[in-house]
This record gives C-alpha cells, sequence and structure tokens, in this order.
C-alpha cells in the first residue's frame, strides 16, 4: 500500500510541475515524456493486480478475502458474517468487474483471435502482425487520469480492507491490526 501512495505522490509532483511550467495553457495540450508516464504506470497496476486477486479472486486455488465470504455463505450453520453494506457490496463488484479485465479480457481475446484462425476465418498470424505504437509523448491529461484512478481504487482498497478486518476479526475472535 505504501508503495502505490509513493508512486501516486511521485506522479502528482510531476503534475504539479508540469502545470507550473506551463500556466495558462490547456492540460491536454501539454506533453509528457511517455517513458515518465510508463514508469508510474507499469508498477502501479502491478500492485493494483496484485491487490485485486487478494480481494477478489474466485478460482479452485485461491486464498481470496471474496472466495473466504463465498465458503462462509455456503457454510452459513459454522458461523454468520456481517453482511456487507450496500457501499462494500458495490465496490466488491466493481473491484471483481477491474480485477477481470486486467487478468483475462486480453487472454480471451487472444483465444478468440487464435479460434478464428483455426478455423480459417482469419489470415494467420504470419500473415497479419499485430501492430504495437510506441509513443514518444503523451498527454499530461493522462497522467491526471492515472492519478485520479489510483485515488480512487486506494479509497475502494480502504473501505474492503476495513470489511476484510472486521470479519477476520470475528473469525479470530480479537481485533487484527496491520502495520505497514
Amino acid at each position: 500500500m505504501l508503495k502505490q501512495e509513493k508512486h501516486i505522490a511521485r506522479c502528482q509532483k510531476l503534475i504539479d510541475i508540469q502545470i507550473a511550467n506551463h500556466p495558462n495553457v490547456d492540460y491536454s495540450k501539454i506533453l509528457v515524456p511517455a517513458h515518465l508516464y510508463y514508469s508510474f504506470a507499469e508498477p502501479m497496476s502491478g500492485i493494483e493486480s496484485y491487490l485485486l486477486n487478494v480481494i477478489g479472486d474466485c478460482n479452485d486455488f485461491a486464498v481470496s478475502y471474496y472466495k473466504l465470504r463465498k465458503i462462509y455463505e455456503r457454510r452459513n450453520s459454522i458461523c454468520e458474517l456481517t453482511s456487507f453494506s450496500v457501499e462494500e457490496e458495490q465496490i466488491m463488484k466493481r473491484l471483481r468487474n477491474y480485477r477481470t479485465s486486467y487478468n483475462h479480457i486480453p487472454e480471451s481475446t487472444h483465444d478468440a483471435h487464435l479460434g478464428l484462425i483455426d478455423a480459417d476465418l482469419y489470415e494467420s498470424i504470419l500473415m497479419n502482425p499485430i501492430e504495437r505504437y510506441q509513443h514518444d509523448n503523451v498527454r499530461l491529461s493522462f497522467l491526471m487520469k492515472l492519478v485520479e484512478n489510483a485515488l480512487s481504487f486506494q479509497n475502494d482498497r480502504e473501505v474492503m480492507r476495513k470489511a476484510m478486518f472486521r470479519d477476520y476479526a470475528y473469525l479470530i475472535g480479537e481485533k487484527q491490526e496491520i502495520y505497514v
């Protein structure tokens, strides 16, 4: 959690410097070297992906908060966890959708592409290479959106962290603290 906060703070500092260096200019017109954008986007997305798996993974081998709650819902005779508030339910649904997008959409798109090739409905990969564009610059507004999304994720994560610790305290029988 501290790593993500550090990346957000560094990214916000870069945004503030760019705004100070370009007063009275529309943010969408200010360009920032793309390597700076990726130096923030890649580590932040890695942290988010990891946390999304801890919170919302439901695979057979997963050890996630979502799976724990589902197990206890099925075995409600053992004990009953506190129900999610409306906000917590919405956040869990949103985080699970994010997780699915992060981890499965690119893979399923690739599988569908290969399926079309196997069915002779599409040219082979060798005849139709995938183009990848390498940008030299990105708009400052991209960095601003990156920070906005990271802060939103941070707020959602904090709500789910409180719910997790509430449930763990109930199951273990004592209040849980985490020191980072």
